[in-house]
């Protein structure tokens, strides 16, 4: 009796243990400004791009808000322009990637580049190569508009030598209609979606980023059911 109950007690002794250091863990990960060290251990130890991927995304969509402070100093009748920052070279992307990508993690709040940026970023030093796309996307804000006007930044992320898209902002929450209040909802409608369903409200200024053999043509894009 007195052996299991010594038995018994280690085993709680070792719970707490692993809860102490889980917790630990989470609280390394929550405070962590590094891309490079934050990529090191969301994807130490998986064995797959795949999985690389999910973890990556999965703690975006956990840990990163929407900044609601651009929504409230624009008009509700104006077009919103997000911020956007460009380069055409992938080696010149990288640093600008991990420049907003650190800002992101220091602040914990982003609009559609910082998302897409930290995504990038975060990607690169898992060895996964991952592209920024910009173009425009359908919400209640600009459904109304029939001029095509870049307003969004997403991803193209390769995985076992395929493409696959993704929106880690909408994938990660919505904005309410209205009031602007930001909402926690992870969408996984958002995150590696068929090239045939992301294009119903995601039109890239770049048509190979549709991954469609066919890109449709902007009105055609423009006549889809609008769907919020």
């Amino acid at each position: 009796m007195k052996r299991w109950f010594c038995f018994y007690l280690t085993l709680i002794c070792l719970g707490a243990a692993a809860q102490k250091r889980g917790s630990a863990y989470s609280r390394y990960l929550a405070e962590q400004t590094s891309p490079y060290l934050l990529s090191q251990k969301l994807t130490a130890g998986l064995p797959s791009e795949r999985e690389k991927v999910l973890s990556i995304i999965s703690w975006i969509t956990d840990n990163i808000a929407y900044n609601t402070g651009i929504l409230y100093a624009i008009p509700r009748k104006a077009p919103i322009v997000y911020p956007k920052l460009t380069s055409s070279e992938p080696d010149t992307l990288t640093p600008l990637n991990d420049y907003v990508a650190e800002n992101v993690l220091r602040r914990r709040v982003a609009v559609c580049d910082g998302y897409a940026r930290l995504f990038a970023s975060l990607c690169y030093h898992a060895g996964i190569r991952a592209e920024l796309v910009t173009g425009y996307v359908r919400t209640d804000r600009n459904r109304a508009e029939t001029r095509f006007r870049s307003n969004h930044t997403w991803n193209a992320v390769r995985i076992d030598s395929t493409w696959h898209l993704l929106d880690a902002t909408w994938a990660s929450g919505y904005v309410t209609y209205g009031s602007n209040q930001y909402v926690t909802y992870y969408n996984p409608r958002y995150l590696l979606t068929p090239p045939a369903e992301f294009i119903k409200d995601h039109y890239p200024e770049d048509l190979r980023w549709t991954l469609l053999p066919a890109a449709p043509a902007l009105p055609e894009f423009a006549l889809v059911p609008f769907r919020y």
